[in-house]
């Protein structure tokens, strides 16, 4: 109907959105090519109407989420510095929409999560000032949401997150102690969370991460009472969601490599013994999770490390 009315802007702009949704399909299915054929086609109609009407806000959106799509799918094919040339295009519209809205709370997360993602981008470039700079960004504006609006579980669960992506960016640089810091607020704006929806599997596997993340710190700082503390907790959590879906290969690997931290570290305390029989417990997962994916490039490295690390305590 569009093809045959290409004047009728609401039919061009449902167009937009039948490509826009089939897209969303096909990269949930991992068809990542023809995903982008029609996040293209959507920006292109994206793109006509906003010229058409440069003060019309909903077209604006339009582009700007049509520009986010296409870099997410960039960056899932690891051609960062095209997905980062989209994530901009579409922050450059965030940011106008957002300045022209200022109360529109939604407006605003859009704008965080675009910061989020070029972050995210320029992180794996290896531009960890840059990428820190852009973390800072979507925190300032996830904090003031998460402060005008205390009630709301996501903002809190993003301010969360947003706490620990800044922490591992400090980690990276050798800040010890201010990763320690963002690591820990992350915590504290995380465990209420956990404790009040103990069902809630995203925020127990944060808690597990920050745990791991807390471990890594005391472990750099020669502290290892407290890394094997963290470390055991982050375990215990993991664990948890392993039992609760062993189908899960995503969480019985972060299983085994909480067996492998804690191993390690046991073996700076000199208990071998201890140590050999928890490495072998990660290792023993990871053994079954290759069996089950001889695929996963990933599996046959990390069974490798187990298998170093082990004959490495029994030297």
């Amino acid at each position: 109907m569009a093809k045959t009315d290409p004047e009728s802007a609401d039919r061009q702009a449902e167009l937009a959105m039948s490509h826009e949704k089939i897209g969303d399909v096909l990269a949930g299915r991992g068809h990542l090519l023809a995903a982008l054929d029609n996040f293209r086609a959507a920006h292109a109609i994206a793109d006509r109407l906003a010229k058409t009407d440069p003060t019309n806000a909903s077209w604006q959106l339009d582009l700007a989420m049509s520009h986010d799509k296409i870099g997410d799918v960039l960056a899932q094919q690891n051609k960062l510095p095209v997905a980062l040339k989209s994530y901009r295009a579409s922050l450059e519209i965030f940011d106008r929409l957002a300045k022209a809205d200022p109360e529109n709370a939604g407006g605003q997360l859009l704008l965080a999560l675009s910061h989020e993602k070029i972050g995210s981008v320029l992180v794996q470039q290896g531009s960890l000032v840059s990428g820190l700079e852009s973390y800072r960004f979507a925190f300032a504006i996830t904090e003031h949401l998460a402060q005008t609006d205390p009630g709301n579980a996501g903002l809190r669960s993003d301010l969360a997150t947003s706490h620990l992506r800044i922490g591992e960016v400090l980690l990276a640089q050798g800040k010890i102690s201010t990763a320690l810091e963002s690591y820990r607020a992350s915590l504290a704006v995380a465990e209420p969370l956990a404790k009040a929806d103990p069902g809630n599997v995203r925020w127990q596997k944060h808690l597990s991460l920050v745990h791991a993340r807390i471990g890594d710190v005391f472990r750099s700082q020669d502290n290892l009472s407290a890394a094997l503390g963290n470390y055991r907790i982050s375990r215990a959590l993991a664990e948890r969601l392993a039992n609760a879906d062993p189908a899960n290969s995503a969480w019985q690997r972060e299983l085994a490599l909480s067996h492998g931290r804690i191993g390690m570290v046991l073996a700076r305390q000199g208990s071998q013994r201890d140590a050999i029989v928890v490495l072998k417990e990660g290792h023993a997962i990871l053994l079954r999770l290759r069996q089950q994916a001889p695929g996963d490039a990933a599996l046959p490295k990390d069974v490798a490390w187990f298998e170093e690390r082990m004959a490495e305590v029994l030297r």
